[in-house]
């Protein structure tokens, strides 16, 4: 698993736009700077909530991925599928009542957890 380079290169633009107006980047000494490009490295550009609201809900479109399979090495072709097996719940098989327990209000959920009503009342960070 890998960033992807247009996310590195997106996020350093950012970076870069943000500490252009800070005190880093001022005309002293400063070992969050780079020595050969002035460049503020090491630092979250914003707050520590921030940060931690971020890292909590990564975008995974922004990494690339490369399966690697139980069976490689044994001269079998691995396929990153298989985790599927035989494409049946265990519910749907043995319980009638509960298989469409997804469609049961309390568990529709957001795609993103920082977008739920309880994160609206406090930090999404806490």
């Amino acid at each position: 698993m890998v960033i992807k380079k247009k996310a590195v290169d997106d996020f350093t633009d950012y970076a870069d736009a943000y500490f252009a107006n800070t005190v880093f980047t001022e005309e002293r000494k400063s070992w969050y700077r780079r020595k050969d490009t002035g460049k503020v490295v090491g630092l979250w550009p914003g707050s520590t909530l921030r940060c931690l609201e971020e890292l909590r809900s990564p975008l995974w479109e922004d990494f690339g991925y490369e399966y690697v399979g139980e069976n490689e090495g044994e001269g079998k072709s691995a396929n990153r599928m298989g985790w599927l097996g035989n494409g049946w719940s265990v519910n749907p098989l043995e319980e009638k009542e509960t298989r469409l327990w997804y469609l049961y209000a309390q568990f529709v959920d957001k795609p993103r957890p920082e977008e739920k009503e309880q994160y609206k009342a406090r930090p999404f960070s806490h």
